[in-house]
């Protein structure tokens, strides 16, 4: 029973990855690559050049090439004559030895003849035929670069374990290098485990899950330097499991396995790695949220890590364990500063007391800052993954993070740029059009809009989690969105009309007119949640007309998108909900209720950002005009 004593024996992440390490062989092996291949390869030894550069004394101006004594007299009002006798363009050269009282014609890169210390740039001189008048002086090697001058024979360029970007791949282009010794990528076998898991491109089966982990964490060993390589789909079999395992030991620096990794039923990993080759199972569970029941294993030799399975819990632990393992075997530096961001919190965040936490969180950028709030969702939701720019260490012996304390956001990958504006509120697909045109417009910006609901998007900007909020609450006595103006540093910019109503099959089978059918017993309705905007005006309707929504069918059930109410109608999961008119397709009827208005609610503070003010500029514009005009049930302002 020593691998369950080893899952309940939980450990923190620095003991476990100090054990892990113990058993691994870190030596550096070379291989030679193309320099057409060698991007984000590291060098494995010293790189000299054996060659000048440039290997001769070459002119850099276009001109006539002089010795400098000839010329010393030169003025514009008292010009020298010289004769030319030659030419010289780049990439040929002039054999004969310069006479004094001579010159050559001499283009950018073209070699120096001999007898010749200076080139006159062709600004300061007057061509005639076979002479030139020379307008000004030089003084010995101007205007020449000279052999070695940049690179010089011998010269060191590049050290051990220097990364290899386009600017050091440059350098050695100049040399003629055209092969050069880095160290080995790291191979990495990865699979996928569970009998609920299939393989993208097949149809997606009831009960089924698409495979999620192998895309991001193959992604994510890439862009470490890493050469994944994606093994398949294994089962939830003892026999299967061992058996794909056992090819690649020996054969790849590094194992990975996602999904299997607890102690529940059909969870086996932990008992294969034990048995594939010594030491076997090192590590069986973390002191880490997300990804506790994580593995770590070396097996003969060969490392092998096992990763939770939900999406997010699988990329912290690959942040954790893969990511540094992966960087040190292929010989790149750690995590550099260039994936960090200081940020401020601007709410408190609880974690749990004894578990090194991982927090996925988004960032909001402001005049000159950032602050960061947690993104919604779990551990096995993948939009916490998607909608995250990177994520906060919370160490195991804190219980929370205040507000307007600062920390550091490790971003997900250096390739991430956060966002120049967040939009948080209602669902629209007008919003959507807006967002397309802003960013013909403007390329140089980014947009992410986050749907939760009008109420959910008033209360992020108040938290400054947002620069806009996309709203539509009605107030009975102020009307529509205006009132939050009564807030201090909230500007409400005036946006669009949109129809909300019921959505209904085609031909209306069950023949829904208005809201007091849906006190039928026979009609199944679906909500919109919470804090939206549509179900605000819904409730208020409700009231108005003395309707007893409790005794609706579903009024408790609700979804997050206007589409995805009319798509529960289409699949004829019910028989009515409430949206806007925008997304009623040809299979769909619509039976309006009332016009709304939708605008957006922004912190006044934000409102001289550069983005903020093209936003609304693209708002305003005609482009966005004649999107929306071809919008079902919207209009303009």
């Amino acid at each position: 029973m020593e691998d369950r004593r080893i899952f309940r024996d939980l450990i923190t992440v620095d003991e476990a990855r100090n054990k892990f390490y113990d058993h691994i062989n870190f030596s550096e092996t070379a291989e030679l690559v193309s320099l057409s291949n060698a991007l984000n390869r590291v060098t494995i030894e010293t790189v000299f050049s054996y060659i000048d550069v440039p290997p001769f004394d070459r002119a850099s101006m276009d001109g006539f090439a002089v010795h400098s004594n000839d010329i010393q007299e030169a003025e514009e009002d008292n010009p020298i004559t010289l004769t030319i006798v030659g030419a010289i363009k780049a990439g040929y050269t002039y054999n004969e030895l310069i006479k004094p009282g001579t010159c050559v014609e001499i283009s950018t890169g073209a070699p120096v003849p001999l007898g010749i210390n200076s080139v006159v740039m062709v600004e300061y001189t007057r061509k005639n035929d076979n002479k030139v008048e020379i307008l000004k002086p030089t003084t010995p090697s101007e205007n020449i670069m000279s052999a070695g001058s940049d690179i010089q024979q011998g010269e060191r360029l590049l050290p051990p374990k220097t990364l290899l970007t386009s600017r050091e791949l440059s350098v050695l282009a100049a040399i003629g290098m055209h092969e050069i010794k880095v160290i080995k990528k790291p191979k990495v076998a990865l699979f996928s485990s569970g009998d609920e898991i299939i393989q993208l491109g097949n149809p997606l089966e009831e009960g089924k899950l698409y495979d999620i982990n192998s895309t991001s964490i193959s992604n994510t060993i890439i862009e470490n330097g890493g050469d994944p390589i994606f093994m398949g789909i294994i089962k939830d079999n003892h026999e299967e499991l061992t058996n794909k395992l056992a090819e690649c030991i020996g054969k790849f620096d590094l194992v990975i396995v996602s999904g299997g990794t607890s102690a529940g039923m059909g969870d086996i990993l932990y008992k294969v790695v034990d048995e594939l080759g010594k030491p076997g199972l090192l590590v069986h569970g973390v002191k880490v949220k997300p990804g506790k029941p994580t593995i770590l294993a070396v097996c003969d030799g060969t490392p092998v890590i096992g990763l939770p399975g939900y999406p997010a819990s699988a990329l912290s632990i690959t942040s954790l364990f893969v990511v540094p393992l992966i960087r040190k075997l292929a010989g790149y530096k750690p995590t550099t500063e260039r994936t960090k961001v200081k940020a401020i919190v601007k709410r408190k965040i609880r974690s749990v007391e004894g578990r090194y936490e991982f927090k996925p969180m988004n960032l909001v950028k402001t005049r000159d800052s950032w602050f960061t709030f947690p993104v919604p969702g779990g551990s096995g939701a993948i939009t916490s993954i998607v909608q995250a720019d990177g994520f906060i260490e919370i160490p195991e012996d804190v219980k929370f993070i205040e507000p307007n304390t600062e920390v550091t956001i490790s971003l997900f990958s250096e390739y991430i740029k956060p966002f120049d504006i967040q939009i948080i509120g209602s669902h629209c697909m007008a919003l959507a059009h807006l967002q397309d045109v802003f960013m013909e417009e403007f390329p140089q910006y980014s947009v992410r809009s986050l749907g939760i609901g009008s109420t959910g998007g008033v209360a992020a900007i108040r938290r400054e989690e947002a620069h806009i909020a996309g709203i539509h609450i009605l107030d009975e006595n102020k009307g529509y969105n205006k009132w939050l103006e009564d807030e201090m540093n909230i500007k409400i910019i005036p946006g669009y009309y949109r129809m909300q109503g019921l959505i209904v099959k085609k031909g209306n089978p069950k023949q829904i007119f208005g809201l007091n059918d849906l006190l039928r017993s026979d009609i199944k309705f679906i909500n919109r949640n919470k804090g939206s905007g549509t179900r605000i005006l819904l409730d208020i309707l409700f009231e108005k007309m003395n309707i007893d929504k409790e005794k609706i069918i579903g009024y408790s059930q609700s979804v997050k998108s206007h589409t995805s109410a009319a798509e529960f109608v289409k699949k004829g999961i019910v028989d009515v909900a409430v949206g806007v008119e925008s997304v009623v397709t040809s299979e769909l009827d619509f039976i309006p209720l009332r016009e709304e208005e939708y605008d957006l609610a922004i912190p006044t503070y934000f409102l001289d950002l550069p983005a903020i003010i093209s936003f609304i500029e693209t708002l305003q514009s005609d482009k966005f005009k004649a999107r929306i005009n071809k919008l079902k049930g919207y209009r303009l302002k």
